[in-house]
């Protein structure tokens, strides 16, 4: 008669099947709870540059990344109002933009603009009174603005640090900061794209006030 093998058979531990089990199980649910999201943030609009409610959140553009070296420079003082209009675009840094075509300003000319506010208060400019109480409440709420944007941003380039005296005599710290590269987002796209946008609505700009950009822009 032939010889038959005999058949082998392998028990796993009951602990061993209930762990394989329990991880089918887990694998499973965060499967479907991956799948639900994704369908959730579809319907709700995930695009990065909209809100939950589809109201613009950022301009619809990815600016690429450049270097800017801090340098000293003569341009940019406190009595320049030329060099200072030439960094606002046409259009003051307004954008219509979104599905109800809303306008919305370009947080970074909001925060120039508030800059400029500082300069032009420091610099002795002349103002009738109401000018000076209008401007006393804005450079408040600039304070405020300037202070968080700062803190938004959080710049962590490192600027080199030498010992100096304060004017009290003491031994302290300092940076100049001069001559530091940081990484930053290209300004020059995102005024392209601000001008571009402005071609789209600047016939209804007619009923806008003038503002320092009207120093270098005529139109």
């Amino acid at each position: 008669m032939p010889a038959h093998s005999k058949e082998q058979y392998y028990v796993l531990p009951v602990k061993v099947v209930h762990a394989g089990a329990l991880a089918l199980l887990v694998s499973l649910m965060l499967n479907g709870m991956g799948t639900a999201l994704y369908s959730v943030l579809r319907q709700a609009g995930s695009s990065p540059y909209l809100f939950s409610d589809h109201t613009p959140a950022r301009l619809p553009i990815n600016p690429r990344k450049v270097a800017l070296e801090v340098v000293d420079s003569e341009r940019y003082g406190m009595h320049d109002d030329n060099d200072w209009a030439s960094v606002t675009p046409l259009g003051h840094g307004f954008v219509k933009i979104g599905e109800g075509e809303d306008f919305y300003a370009i947080s970074m000319y909001h925060q120039l603009h508030c800059l400029n506010g500082f300069r032009k208060m420091l610099s002795g400019e002349q103002r009738n009174a109401s000018r000076i109480e209008h401007d006393e409440q804005h450079v408040l709420h600039c304070l405020s603005y300037l202070r968080q944007m700062v803190l938004c941003n959080a710049d962590i380039t490192l600027e080199p640090a030498f010992s100096a005296e304060n004017t009290d005599g003491r031994k302290t710290k300092a940076a100049y900061g001069t001559g530091v590269t940081h990484q930053c987002k290209d300004w020059e796209e995102i005024r392209a794209f601000s001008e571009s946008n402005y071609e789209t609505w600047k016939s209804e700009a007619k009923g806008f006030a003038a503002s320092e950009i009207s120093v270098v822009h005529s139109d």
